[in-house]
């Protein structure tokens, strides 16, 4: 009987590792001559996430000890607001759909990867894939120094979206590291600096500054940086303020371009005051919802002008205002505020100075982009159980939480 289980435990590892990996995936066949492999691809996304959600309720049927945690039931009541108001604007529901799926999985497969002691092997398993993509992602860097006009025609790519990898990357790498050696190694450092000098290959300019910040785990473990999550937090907040409505960007605008970008950052400034201005005329409280993206490509093209014609609003607080009003906003901020106080309760955790160095990263990026991946997710659900990973026997009063 324990053999049969065991076999049942190493096969719905795998199963989650799989499911990692297909949500991983930094949009390979995106474009419209692979429209078949995609739809092949979002199936495969359904089957396994159908199987995880059931296996997860089975887990809270069969295990009096085991029951859901507080960030999954926000997250569940986050997104089923966010599907009300994308329903009732008559939204693209497939679109958020995907997204939506994404982040209660991962959360449910993060719970129960460390329930079954088997969260660090998954990671391992994680690493190899983006190993894998980071290969075959800085050959097309290469390839396109002798080659620019085709840069982003390679089956990879070098779009900067690859950022989002790496995000996540860094913190798998360095937690199984911290698991197996008791701290940081060399294995971790060189991570950091093929990825340092891929960002720098591309000009990825604010992801490379911003990666920095891996330097405080990497080489100044004796920063008290834990001691200060709340003062970190609540400041890239304001200086997200600053950036989006007080145009602080143009105060540094020779800086810019010294390093050959505008002060209007790539026309993110102008797309924030479009959305501020669609939301001021009655979209305040609801937003509109998750439209399609034929739908965001035109009104950012009637607000901005063609050059700056995108499908989202490159910042992740600006984004959620944009499609579910303050209600979306005030819902994000709760799972913000619950991801932190959980990283303060747990801040002598050997693995908390790693994961909240991921967070300030993911943060300080979204002021630029919108980072509602499945990295993201991956963060907030270790961060919501560090208190489970330090310890070799799960009890039940640390998972009745």
């Amino acid at each position: 009987m324990k053999i049969k289980n065991k076999q049942k435990d190493i096969f719905f590892t795998m199963v989650c590792i799989f499911t990692l990996i297909l949500f991983f995936e930094p949009g390979l066949f995106k474009e419209s001559k692979y429209v078949f492999i995609d739809t092949i691809y979002d199936y495969l996304k359904l089957l396994v996430s159908g199987i995880i959600f059931i296996k997860y309720f089975l887990y809270k049927y069969k295990n009096s000890n085991y029951s859901r945690s507080k960030i999954i039931i926000l997250v569940c009541l986050y997104q089923f607001v966010c599907f009300l108001i994308t329903f009732f604007n008559n939204g693209d529901l497939m679109r958020f759909i995907g997204p939506a799926i994404t982040s209660v999985i991962v959360l449910m497969i993060v719970e129960m990867l460390i329930y079954n002691k088997s969260l660090f092997t998954s990671l391992k398993c994680l690493n190899i894939y983006f190993r894998l993509c980071f290969i075959i992602n800085f050959i097309t860097i290469i390839i396109s120094f002798f080659s620019p006009e085709s840069r982003f025609i390679y089956f990879y790519g070098i779009d900067n979206r690859f950022v989002f990898t790496y995000l996540s990357w860094m913190l798998t790498e360095a937690l199984v590291d911290i698991n197996e050696n008791g701290k940081i190694t060399k294995q971790s450092i060189i991570v950091f600096c093929l990825m340092e000098l891929s960002l720098l290959a591309v000009n990825t300019v604010a992801a490379m500054i911003t990666f920095l910040i891996w330097l405080i785990p990497l080489f100044i473990p004796k920063f008290k940086i834990m001691k200060k999550t709340n003062l970190i937090i609540n400041s890239i907040f304001l200086f997200d303020i600053f950036i989006v409505r007080f145009r602080l960007s143009y105060a540094f605008n020779k800086l810019l371009t010294m390093i050959g970008k505008f002060p209007h950052l790539s026309g993110r400034v102008l797309i924030w005051d479009a959305v501020f201005d669609n939301i001021s005329t009655g979209h305040f409280l609801f937003g509109i919802g998750m439209q399609s993206e034929a739908s965001d490509m035109s009104f950012f093209r009637k607000y901005v002008s063609d050059v700056y014609a995108v499908n989202h609003a490159h910042n992740t607080f600006v984004d959620i205002l944009y499609r579910f009003g303050f209600i979306g906003f005030v819902l994000f901020g709760a799972i913000i505020y619950i991801t932190v106080d959980c990283l303060n309760k747990n801040k002598n955790n050997k693995y908390a100075s790693v994961v909240l160095v991921s967070l300030i990263i993911t943060l300080i990026l979204g002021i630029f982009d919108t980072l509602l991946f499945a990295g993201f997710y991956l963060i907030v659900g270790i961060a919501c159980n560090l208190d489970l990973l330090d310890n070799k026997k799960i009890t039940k009063k640390q998972i009745t939480k």
